[in-house]
């Protein structure tokens, strides 16, 4: 066992990425048609090809469209009223979305004194910040909608 484990070792790898609880084989059978129609349009350029690999497209966004939302409605089902499952699981649906660096900011302080005036002041200070970030701009949103529709002309009929 040795002479095996020397020269030819059990290497064990993390995957980077793991595939989503919704993703299933008849997902990847429709990509890879998608995929064959997709290559077999670019080397032979004709309008068959085309339809069938814009119908492939369109029939492989609409099942994962279907099975996230399956997938997703019955885990949020399963959740019930625990809060953490459910931040969790929005989490895996939507990664590139970052907790909040002011929450770091809130576990730093030590007091709960301290933690309120952090929360306080996030609270106080948000609407002014989101304001700030809004462009500027000189239109008046209310004179479009308050914009007469119609005027009366004169005419020569009498």
């Amino acid at each position: 066992m040795e002479i095996i484990d020397k020269h030819a070792p059990i290497i064990r790898l993390k995957l980077r990425h793991h595939a989503p609880g919704w993703f299933n084989h008849e997902l990847l059978s429709h990509i890879d048609e998608r995929e064959f129609w997709s290559r077999k349009y670019k080397k032979f350029p004709c309008l068959d090809h085309l339809t069938r690999k814009l119908d492939a497209i369109a029939r492989t966004k609409a099942l994962k469209r279907k099975l996230q939302q399956n997938y997703f409605k019955d885990a949020l089902e399963k959740c019930g009223n625990d809060s953490k499952a459910k931040w969790k699981l929005i989490r895996e649906f939507w990664p590139h979305l970052k907790r909040s660096s002011n929450i770091a900011k809130i576990n730093s302080s030590t007091e709960d004194h301290d933690k309120a005036n952090d929360i306080n002041q996030f609270f106080a200070n948000i609407g002014e910040e989101l304001a700030t970030s809004i462009p500027d701009s000189d239109d008046n949103p209310c004179e479009e909608v308050m914009a007469p529709t119609f005027e009366f002309l004169e005419t020569d009929n009498r």
